[in-house]
């Protein structure tokens, strides 16, 4: 069964495990200029915390919201604050990527160095994750410091990484908690519009209703709204998503809709 949130659990186990474990060997604090990632605590705010030392990209969301394929999503936002005297000259932070257990490694372009500017105690700065190669598939590695390359030494244990990862991964809306399951939500929709596919509930998503989106006619579907004429259910639109896949089909000629193992996409006949 699918969980909501999995991976932001996930991710906070394993900022736990780094501080535990690999994060043990990081000289503390020395009389230098230290640095020290921080956590965001809203859209334009951060902390110094590090129980939620990660930044997650979650993809699925886009296609409900954007109707296509072609997804755009902004760039991860991290954060470095010296620990120590605010300092009269920049100095400069080298980044580096490393994995992280049980994880495909994110493609992560991080910048050449981070600067810290003159007179500021911290800097904001911006670090593109590319689009994962593979559907329903988590990637997450840790970001570090490059001590040896860089103009500060580690500043408090606990927040010298921070894990980046990203997913396109399908979920139940929030309002759907409780109401269905994801077990119950694949078994209807195989039940009106054949074999479940991850590419096939994407070309639903981008043609629905953004408001109300396949999985409120699944949910409609099961407490009996379907067939009654007022286009609730998945039955009443399996001509609609059959329309939409030929639409896509007749505009990539010789490239039909198809999910990851080669497998066409397809609706059974209305």
């Amino acid at each position: 069964m699918k969980k909501r949130y999995s991976l932001f659990l996930v991710a906070l186990l394993a900022a736990s495990t780094l501080v535990g474990c690999s994060q043990q060997e990081v000289p503390t604090f020395s009389g230098e200029v230290g640095v020290n990632f921080r956590e965001r605590s809203g859209d334009d705010n951060w902390s110094d915390g590090y129980n939620f030392l990660f930044s997650i990209t979650d993809l699925f969301q886009y296609y409900t919201e954007q109707q296509t394929f072609d997804i755009t999503y902004p760039e991860s936002q991290l954060s470095l604050l010296i620990e120590g005297p605010v300092q009269a000259k920049p100095l400069k932070v080298k980044l580096k990527l490393e994995p992280l257990d049980g994880y495909e490694l994110p493609d992560v372009t991080l910048p050449d160095e981070v600067v810290i500017p003159a007179g500021e105690k911290s800097v904001v700065f911006s670090v593109h994750v590319g689009k994962p190669a593979k559907m329903e598939t988590r990637y997450a590695g840790k970001v570090t410091i490059d001590y040896d390359k860089s103009d500060v030494v580690a500043g408090t244990k606990e927040r010298q990484s921070l894990v980046i990862g990203i997913q396109d991964i399908a979920q139940l809306p929030s309002q759907l908690d409780g109401l269905m399951t994801w077990d119950e939500f694949v078994q209807l929709f195989e039940s009106k519009l054949g074999k479940f596919g991850p590419m096939k509930l994407r070309l639903a998503l981008i043609n629905d209703d953004p408001s109300f989106p396949i999985f409120f006619h699944a949910y409609y579907t099961k407490i009996g709204y379907d067939g009654e004429g007022w286009g609730y259910g998945l039955g009443e639109n399996l001509s609609y998503y059959a329309d939409a896949l030929k639409e896509y089909n007749d505009a990539h000629p010789g490239a039909p809709l198809m999910e990851a193992d080669g497998t066409p996409v397809t609706f059974p006949e209305p």
